[in-house]
């Protein structure tokens, strides 16, 4: 199996090949292997941020993590930032972890492709994300969409913060702090 190739890989075919691993920058998109760039300082940094931020609002049985590897049925990606409840998290602690997180955050970057985090989104509000956050360092927005279809874009200027629910409770993130 070729990265960057147009033939469709099945999923346990790309997780079965052992050049092809979690920690190197190779993602299954759709069911094509992608060969993913490594993130820029500045994309990192603003991973770290909002990690920390989710960490200091929601209770300890949430699991946020960056760089979160998770598979749907033609996917096997990376998200910038993850949010999981413990008790998906823990459900199979030895196996690649199936299903998207129950929120999805994906910063965009010149690297990616508006289609593909169009794909991407439906994918995961299809399986089992609850949101899916779409950061713009660039305009500092965060566009939030949810499972019913609905979505809301914050900035700085217009609104404090990001009211968003996890787990059936209510919480709020200040949108400067995301930027800032």
């Amino acid at each position: 199996m070729e990265p960057g190739g147009s033939t469709n890989v099945a999923l346990a075919e790309f997780l079965s090949n052992p050049d092809i691993h979690y920690y190197d920058f190779h993602e299954l998109h759709n069911g094509e292997v992608v060969e993913v760039p490594p993130p820029s300082v500045a994309h990192v940094y603003l991973q770290v941020r909002i990690e920390r931020l989710f960490r200091s609002l929601l209770p300890e049985d949430s699991t946020v993590l960056r760089e979160f590897y998770f598979t749907l049925p033609t996917e096997a990606r990376r998200a910038d930032v993850a949010v999981v409840s413990n008790a998906r998290w823990n459900a199979e602690p030895d196996k690649v972890f199936f299903g998207s997180p129950g929120i999805m955050v994906e910063i965009l970057s010149r690297s990616n492709l508006a289609v593909d985090l169009v794909h991407l989104r439906r994918a995961c509000l299809t399986a089992d994300a609850e949101q899916f956050w779409v950061v713009d360092p660039f305009e500092k927005i965060v566009a939030v969409f949810h499972r019913d279809g609905s979505w809301k874009e914050y900035s700085c200027e217009q609104q404090a913060a990001i009211n968003f629910e996890f787990a059936g409770r209510d919480y709020q993130l200040p949108v400067r702090a995301i930027f800032d």
